[in-house]
C-alpha cells in the first residue's frame, strides 16, 4: 500500500534509451518521467488518494480533484500519452536527443528558472 509520499508518484515506467556516445567514451541515456497517471493506483481502495486523505483525514475524490488541479492541465496525463513520449523516445525520430528527462506530469513538478540576485 503506498503511504503519503506517493503523493506524486503513480506507476513510474520509464524508458531509458541508451545512446552510444563511444567517441565521448561515455554512456548517456533519455528518460520519461511521468507525473500523476490516470491508473488504478490513484482512485484504488488502498491508492494514493485513499492513503493521502486517510493521512490527512480528507475525501479521496478532494485529494484526487486537489492533484489534478495543481497541473497546469488541470487533469491526470492518461496512460496513452506516457506511452507516446516512450515511443518517441526510442524512435529514430528521437536518435539525437541524449541525456534528456521528458516529463509526461502537466506541470506537477513545477519547472523554476534561477534568478539573478542583485
Amino acid at each position: 500500500m503506498p503511504g503519503p509520499a506517493a503523493w506524486a508518484t503513480t506507476r513510474k515506467p520509464s524508458c531509458t534509451r541508451s545512446a552510444d556516445t563511444r567517441a565521448a567514451g561515455r554512456n548517456s541515456s533519455s528518460t520519461v518521467s511521468p507525473g500523476p497517471v490516470a491508473t488504478d493506483p490513484w482512485p484504488a481502495d488502498d491508492g494514493v488518494a485513499a492513503t493521502v486523505s486517510r493521512a490527512t483525514g480528507g475525501d479521496p475524490s478532494m485529494v484526487t480533484e486537489g492533484a489534478a488541479n495543481a497541473m497546469v492541465t488541470g487533469r491526470f496525463s492518461q496512460p496513452a500519452e506516457v506511452a507516446d513520449a516512450v515511443l518517441f523516445l526510442a524512435g529514430a525520430r528521437a536518435a539525437n536527443t541524449v541525456g534528456t528527462d521528458l516529463r509526461v506530469d502537466g506541470e506537477f513538478v513545477p519547472t523554476w528558472w534561477p534568478t539573478d540576485a542583485a
